[in-house]
């Protein structure tokens, strides 16, 4: 008997390990939120695999429930349909996560004028989350 008791509180123990959704981090929850921006602007470029991106960040506050809303922005460049690398554009995109990472909603990506005022005046080059 006590070794079915024994089986049984392992068993509800590794249950609740297995199916519980941790919250994450602000810093883990950028970081998605950074992910999702980069493989949506794949989308944009004529090869994908060549996608580079530097300057990266993501600017934001908590939502209601406990996710992250804001925008990565950030600077790219792509082989172009000649296979030649393009000179790095600046990106901008609306983004939120809930709480676990997940992906609540995504807008389009932007593509301010190549100027950096611009650029500076969306984005801050911090990541950071109020």
């Amino acid at each position: 008997m006590k070794l079915l008791i024994g089986i049984g509180i392992i068993v509800v123990i590794v249950s609740i390990t297995f199916f519980h959704k941790k919250t994450l981090t602000n810093d883990e929850m950028m970081d998605k939120a950074i992910f999702y921006s980069e493989q949506n602007l794949k989308k944009d470029v004529k090869m994908p695999e060549s996608l580079q991106t530097r300057n990266v960040s993501f600017g934001g506050h908590r939502t209601d429930i406990d996710g992250l809303t804001g925008a990565v922005c950030g600077e790219f460049a792509a082989k172009n349909g000649d296979g030649k690398m393009t000179t790095y554009s600046y990106f901008v995109q609306s983004i939120e996560v809930d709480k676990k990472g997940e992906l609540v909603s995504m807008g389009r990506v932007l593509y301010p004028v190549q100027n950096e005022a611009v650029f500076e005046a969306l984005c801050s080059k911090t990541k950071k989350a109020h």
